[in-house]
C-alpha cells in the first residue's frame, strides 16, 4: 500500500471507532417528574452503530478495490461522512436547545 492510501484508511477505520463510540455514551438527560433518565445513543440516533460498521466495511473494500472501484467507493465514503457530520449536528443542536430550554425555566422561576 501506498502511504497517503494507508493513511486515509487509519483516518476512516478511526472515525468509524469514533462513531461506535459516541453511540454508546448518553446523549441526553432527560428530567421526568423530577427524576433524571439518561438517553444513550442506541436509543437517540440507532443509524450511527450501522454508520460506523459501514465505515469498517469501506475500510476492508478500499483495502482491496482497484483504482476505477476505488472511485466509487471513495464517493460512497464521502457520502457515510456527510451522513455521520448530520447526525452529529443535530445531537449538538438538541443539547443546545435542552440548555436554551433549562435557562430558560430558570429564569421564568426567579
Amino acid at each position: 500500500m501506498t502511504r497517503p492510501k494507508s493513511l486515509l484508511l487509519t483516518v476512516i477505520a478511526l472515525a468509524g471507532a469514533a462513531l461506535l463510540l459516541a453511540w454508546s455514551q448518553d446523549w441526553f438527560l432527560v428530567r421526568l417528574a423530577g427524576a433524571e433518565h439518561p438517553v444513550g445513543g442506541d436509543v437517540a440516533a440507532g443509524a450511527v452503530a450501522a454508520l460506523a460498521l459501514t465505515a469498517f466495511a469501506l475500510v476492508a473494500a478500499l483495502a482491496l478495490a482497484g483504482p476505477v472501484f476505488r472511485v466509487v467507493l471513495g464517493a460512497l465514503t464521502a457520502l457515510v461522512g456527510g451522513t455521520a457530520a448530520v447526525l452529529w449536528q443535530a445531537r449538538e443542536t438538541a443539547r443546545e436547545a435542552a440548555r436554551a430550554n433549562a435557562t430558560l425555566d430558570y429564569v421564568l422561576g426567579m
